[in-house]
């Protein structure tokens, strides 16, 4: 008897269909943003309604109002949705890792530090194009002045792709790199 059920699955899927509407209509073009529905788990037989779901849900923008607006917009279209199908829903943040700015002056620095050194023969300056990427290392930019920087992979999957493979041949770049930042700032000191 589906009709006296609420069935989470309908409701989680046409969550998901709303959700991929939020960025492209609720927020500027000119700012960088995406939401991903990373997970949706719901039941685990096929002869029954499961009494609940969950869906994972993914914001990431490329500064802290537009983060604010989108979690606004997915707490807001949740409920509505809810609303419609008489279900309940519990919204948690689980972790929040702010978009990561770099400092403009630190870019250049560590940039010339590369071109100095002969690091790499390709060396570039990423500017063009937010990435949406969530790192750690934000925290550190809202303390303090800094520089992240991709050292790259080769031909491999990005990360956080099950075919990723690192790739060994990097790390003299990498470690080339640290080693040539080092030398400069303590130079300086």
């Amino acid at each position: 008897m589906p009709h006296l059920a609420v069935d989470p699955i309908y409701v989680g899927a046409s969550l998901v269909q709303q959700l991929q509407g939020l960025v492209g209509r609720h927020k500027s073009p000119l700012e960088a943003g995406v939401i991903t529905v990373a997970a949706f788990h719901a039941g685990d037989a096929a002869n029954v309604i499961p009494g609940q779901a969950e869906l994972l849900v993914n914001i990431r923008s490329d500064r802290p109002s537009s983060r604010e607006a989108l979690a606004g917009k997915l707490k807001q279209v949740t409920a509505g949705v809810c609303a419609a199908h008489s279900a309940q829903f519990h919204l948690e943040h689980l972790h929040q890792v702010p978009p990561l700015v770099n400092d403009p002056a630190w870019s250049e620095r560590v940039l010339a530090v590369a071109n100095k050194h002969g690091i790499s023969h390709d060396i570039q300056q990423l500017d063009y194009m937010p990435t949406m990427g969530a790192e750690d290392f934000a925290f550190y930019l809202q303390e303090v002045p800094g520089c992240f920087f991709f050292v790259g992979n080769g031909d491999s999957a990005y990360l956080h792709n099950e075919h990723y493979d690192f790739n060994d041949a990097v790390l003299p770049v990498a470690g080339g790199m640290f080693v040539a930042l080092a030398k400069e700032l303590l130079a300086r000191a």
